[in-house]
C-alpha cells in the first residue's frame, strides 16, 4: 500500500532581512480556500424559512405542493423575486395553488397550466358554461396567460387583482381543479372572492375560512364535499359575506339560527345538499338577502311568516324539500319578487290571494 505524505517545503530566502540575516519563510502549499457552503443553500434557508413562517412548515418535506411552489419561486420562476419583494408571498401562494389542486402537476387543469418546453406564456382558456339542455360546454378564449409563467401573476388566467397588483380572488370555473380546500389561501391577506365551482375538490369546507377578514363571496358549488357548514361562519367573523355557494355538493347538518348574524348576505344558496332541519326564521333577520335557493334537501318543519320581510327578495326556492304546513299569506308582501318555487313539499291549505299581488313573479310553482 502507499502512503501519502504531505511533506512541509521550507525554503531559505537570503537577502531579504535586516543586516543580512537568513529569513525562512514556510509553504505548505496553495493557501486553503475558506469552506464553500452548497450552492444556493443560505438563500433557499432564507427563502424556505420565510415561506414556512407565513405558510406551512410543510415547505421542508418534499413532494408537497408547498416544496414545490418554493423550488419554482428560486429556481424556475424567470422573474426571481428578492425576498422582500411585496409580491413574493402571492406568488408563492398561487404556485402552491396550482400544485395543490393538480396533484403536484400530475393532474392537469383543463387550460392554462403552465408552459410546457416550447411553449410560450400564452394560453387558449377554456371557459366553462351551459348549453341550452344544461349540458356543459366549453368557450375557447385566445390570448389568455398560463399559471407559473414568466408574467406578473395577476395575468394569470383567473387570479383576480386590485389596482392591479394585489391578489383578491381565484376564479377557476370548471378546470377539473383536485384535491381540498387548502387553508393555506388564509395567507392572502386581502382574498375577497374565491370562485371554484364545478371542479372536483373533496374534504370539508375549512373553518378557517370564515375568518378571512375581507371575504365577499364564497362560491364552491358543484364540488364533492361534504361534513357540515362550519359553525364560524354563523357568527360575527364572517358578517361582511355576501355570496355564499356550497349547492350541489353532499354537505349535511342543520342551518344555525346565527345565520341571522350575516347581516350583508345577498345570495344564500346551499340547494342540492343533505341539510336538514327547519329553515331558521332569523333569516328574515338579512335585509339585502335577495336570492336564496335551498331546493333537494331534507329540511322540514314550516316557512316562517316573518320571511315576508325580505323586501329585496327576488328568488325563493325551496323545493323538493319536507316543509308543512300552510304558504304564508306574507309572502304576498314581497313585491319584487319574480321566482318563487315551494313544490314537492308537504304543504296543505289554499294558495294565500295575497300571492297573486307580486306582479313580477313569472315562476310560480
Amino acid at each position: 500500500f502507499f502512503i501519502i505524505l504531505i511533506v512541509l517545503i521550507s525554503v531559505a530566502v537570503t537577502n531579504g532581512g535586516e543586516n543580512g540575516e537568513v529569513v525562512k519563510v514556510l509553504l505548505t502549499g496553495p493557501p486553503t480556500q475558506p469552506p464553500t457552503a452548497p450552492p444556493t443553500s443560505t438563500r433557499e434557508n432564507i427563502y424556505r424559512n420565510y415561506f414556512a413562517e407565513e405558510v406551512s412548515e410543510l415547505v421542508y418535506q418534499e413532494s408537497s405542493p408547498h416544496y414545490l411552489a418554493a423550488n419554482w419561486i428560486m429556481y424556475e420562476d424567470p422573474q426571481q423575486l428578492e425576498i422582500d419583494s411585496p409580491r413574493l408571498l402571492q406568488r408563492y401562494l398561487l404556485a402552491f395553488w396550482y400544485f395543490h389542486t393538480s396533484d403536484l402537476g400530475k393532474s392537469p387543469w383543463i387550460s392554462c397550466n403552465p408552459p410546457k418546453s416550447g411553449e410560450n406564456d400564452t394560453c387558449t382558456f377554456l371557459k366553462f358554461g351551459r348549453g341550452e339542455d344544461n349540458t356543459i360546454v366549453y368557450e375557447e378564449v385566445p390570448n389568455k396567460i398560463r399559471w407559473l409563467s414568466s408574467q406578473h401573476e395577476c395575468g394569470w388566467e383567473g387570479a383576480i387583482c386590485g389596482s392591479g397588483t394585489t391578489v383578491v380572488g381565484i376564479r377557476s370555473v370548471g378546470q377539473n381543479l383536485t384535491g381540498t380546500l387548502p387553508t393555506e389561501m388564509r395567507a392572502l391577506p386581502f382574498l375577497q372572492a374565491l370562485q371554484v365551482n364545478y371542479n372536483l375538490f373533496t374534504g370539508t369546507i375549512p373553518a378557517v375560512y370564515a375568518n378571512f377578514k375581507h371575504l365577499l363571496a364564497l362560491e364552491v358549488h358543484g364540488n364533492l364535499l361534504t361534513g357540515e357548514v362550519p359553525e364560524t361562519f354563523f357568527n360575527q367573523d364572517a358578517k361582511g359575506l355576501i355570496t355564499f355557494n356550497v349547492g350541489d355538493n353532499t354537505l349535511s347538518g342543520t342551518i344555525d339560527s346565527r345565520i341571522g348574524q350575516l347581516t350583508d348576505l345577498k345570495g344564500l344558496h346551499i340547494f342540492n345538499n343533505f341539510f336538514s332541519g327547519p329553515i331558521p326564521q332569523e333569516v328574515a333577520n338579512l335585509e339585502y338577502l335577495t336570492y336564496v335557493r335551498m331546493s333537494g334537501n331534507q329540511f322540514s318543519g314550516r316557512l316562517s311568516s316573518r320571511f315576508g320581510s325580505l323586501r329585496q327578495l327576488v328568488e325563493f326556492q325551496c323545493s323538493n324539500n319536507r316543509i308543512s304546513g300552510m304558504i304564508p299569506s306574507e309572502f304576498g308582501r314581497l313585491r319584487r319578487m319574480t321566482d318563487l318555487r315551494i313544490d314537492s313539499n308537504k304543504l296543505s291549505g289554499t294558495i294565500p290571494p295575497e300571492l297573486f299581488d307580486m306582479t313580477k313573479t313569472t315562476y310560480l310553482l
